[in-house]
Order: structure tokens, then sequence, then C-alpha cells
């Protein structure tokens, strides 16, 4: 399992945006990195795991997903925990890259704010936390 629960999620919205979670993982694990078209909103700032904490537009942090892939083994997405209002929601997690020559996993905690548009969710924002 590539994601890991701190609760079940168990609303509606929970269990969709845990489904979303998990095909991000999914898809960054199969280096299929245009999952994230659909995951970001258009304008969406991302600050990467690791690096100098600037926020990136999606378009920016995808690429940088493309190149910087070859290094990667698999992420993980642990300890996540949905926290959902009507119309936004808050999941914070743990992230695990494995990457090539290193015998421990690199970890980033998260934090991804989503909203709701009609009954699509979106990050528009995601950062360390």
């Amino acid at each position: 399992m590539s994601v890991g629960y701190l609760e079940k999620p168990a609303t509606e919205d929970e269990k969709v945006i845990a489904r979303l979670l998990e095909d991000a993982i999914l898809g960054l694990n199969a280096r299929k990195f245009r999952v994230f078209s659909k995951l970001f909103s258009d304008e969406a700032m991302i600050t990467p795991a690791f690096g100098d904490g600037t926020p990136v537009s999606k378009e920016i942090y995808i690429n940088q997903l493309i190149k910087s892939s070859s290094s990667i083994l698999r992420y993980l997405l642990e300890n996540v925990l949905i926290r959902v209002t009507s119309s936004s929601a808050d999941v914070f997690a743990r992230l695990c890259v494995f990457t090539l020559g290193n015998l421990s996993p690199r970890i980033s905690e998260r934090h991804f704010h989503f909203t709701k548009n009609g009954e699509i969710w979106h990050i528009d924002k995601s950062s360390r936390s």
C-alpha cells in the first residue's frame, strides 16, 4: 500500500479525496506525471517537498517531477489525516521519497488544501507543514 491513513476515510468527500491521493501516488510511482494536471487547480501554488521552500506553479512542479524522476525509486504517503468542511478540506501527511543510492527515505511533512468546485475536488495549495 502506497498510502497509509491515521483515520480511515469515513464520509463520501473523505473517500473521494483519499482516492485522489492514492491515484496521485500510484501515478508518481508509475511515472505518469500528468495525473497532476487533474489533481491540482490551474492556479495551484505548490511548495516542492525538498528545496528552498519557494512555491511554484502547477506546470513548473510537474516539470520538476519529470526531471527528477530518474533518481526516484518509490513514493509513499503515510499518516494521512483528512479534515473536510463544506467546500474545502485540509490533508496532513508524511511524504517518503525513496531515492537511488540512499538507504533511508527523504521525508517531508506535507499539507494539502483542497477546494470543491461543483462535485470536483482540486488541490489549490500544497506546502510543507
